[in-house]
């Protein structure tokens, strides 16, 4: 939405630092300026770095066209997550919360820092 100029972090945390640099299709949600540009492909890199309870990390969305990603959106942010399973004995369910803040880099929305949540209950 035109208010929301940020979507929600993308992919589970690994205990390692991690690169992705490859091209994404499907739901994913990334740290970066969305309803920018419009396309039928989506390239994303993501470098993250997860301690204990925070991950700090750089992100990079582009949309294109054609065959060539020329316009690149960047983010940078940290992320905190606290994950439960449920507990079927206790009839209580799971759920994974993610909290995060991003710093856009590239215009429009250059040197906007945003809040972000996402919140997703297993019955």
């Amino acid at each position: 939405s035109q208010g929301q100029p940020f979507g929600a972090g993308a992919g589970a945390s690994a205990p390692r630092p991690q690169v992705s640099p490859r091209p994404e299709r499907g739901g994913q949600r990334h740290a970066a300026p969305r309803t920018v540009e419009r396309g039928a492909e989506r390239g994303a890199d993501r470098a993250a770095v997860p301690f204990e309870f925070l991950t700090p990390f750089y992100e990079g969305v582009s949309v294109s066209s054609g065959t060539r990603f020329s316009t690149w959106h960047r983010a940078l942010g940290a992320e905190a997550r606290l994950t439960m399973g449920r507990l079927s004995q206790a009839y209580l369910p799971g759920f994974d919360i993610r909290l995060g803040v991003a710093r856009s880099l590239d215009a429009p929305f250059a040197a906007r820092t945003t809040l972000y949540s996402t919140v997703r209950y297993t019955p």
